[in-house]
């Protein structure tokens, strides 16, 4: 009989592991553990620019997250963690795929004072397996830094650059280095709510799907039938889709509510907007909606 991690099998880790959790709190050494349930709408899906290429789906996943966590004096925290995630699509189930990861973080506070500054740093390790999609199976590498100050008592602002390379494991098409430069700020409305903003900067490779053109041709790095939005028949990628790679500006902008549901769960609803561009007048965008459970501990 075989075993698969399922999202109801991934929620189950988490709760399991917040009771094991509980007595070890946040700021002091010892097991530690959270997760997610996610779903959105993505109204580009394909990443793709032509209005007859674009495909929209509904989109599950699921995480967790444990680890041991070590506070080293009154200003370090160091821990190490390992993390399962199933991302599921509705409609284009060859997408779907698993995602184990390994990771450290460290965050440093230098004065323990409400309004002091604080700084973080982090670097993981994660497989990518999808179910029908060969293509796009390999490995991430990421890692970055950061900092966050509290503004005011009701205002957080985050800023910090993050890098991260992926491989595949048959087509060269899907091997990326990306580099992002990330804000965002959250407002504290009442004890409960939480408004918040953020925008990505990426300077990188994207890989995008289409029935290529000759501009698209000309431009992309690496080009490949896609097997997860196959249609006509060919020979490569002659009249038929095909994901392909290109050098790209990538902005990211969006926005929410977060409702804080008890001290240690919380439920946000945001909205995301994606916008590609490259040379040749190769662009894409997208628009995202989702709702996301969070348990943190």
């Amino acid at each position: 009989m075989s075993w698969k991690l399922t999202p109801p099998v991934l929620l189950a880790v988490c709760l399991f592991a917040s009771l094991a959790e509980g007595a070890g709190g946040y700021y002091r050494s010892g097991w530690f553990a959270n997760g997610y349930l996610s779903a959105r709408y993505d109204d580009n899906v394909s990443r793709s620019q032509a209005d007859s290429d674009i495909k929209e789906d509904f989109v599950t996943n699921a995480r967790a997250r444990a680890g041991y966590r070590k506070s080293i004096g009154n200003t370090v925290n160091l821990s190490a963690s390992l993390d399962a995630e199933y991302e599921n699509f509705a409609d284009f189930d060859d997408l779907n795929n698993y995602r184990f990861g390994a990771g450290v973080d460290l965050t440093f506070q230098p004065v323990r004072t409400f309004r002091a500054p604080w700084f973080s740093a982090f670097a993981k390790l994660s497989s990518l397996d999808f179910d029908d999609s060969a293509i796009r199976s390999g490995t991430l590498f990421e890692t970055g830094a950061g900092i966050g100050l509290r503004v005011t008592d009701r205002i957080l602002g985050r800023a910090g650059y993050a890098f991260t390379q992926r491989t595949a494991d048959e087509r060269a098409v899907f091997e990326t280095d990306d580099h992002a430069f990330e804000t965002s700020v959250d407002y504290q409305l009442t004890n409960r709510i939480t408004l918040f903003a953020n925008y990505d900067f990426h300077i990188g490779e994207v890989v995008s799907n289409a029935t290529p053109t000759a501009a698209i041709i000309r431009e992309a790095e690496a080009v490949a039938p896609d097997d997860a939005f196959t249609t006509g028949l060919g020979p490569g990628c002659m009249n038929r889709r095909c994901a392909y790679r290109v050098d790209a500006l990538t902005h990211r902008v969006g926005g929410g509510i977060d409702f804080a549901l008890a001290e240690r769960a919380s439920l946000d609803i945001s909205m995301r907007f994606l916008r590609v561009d490259a040379d040749r007048d190769i662009y894409y965008q997208g628009l995202a909606y989702s709702a996301n459970l969070y348990l943190r501990f």
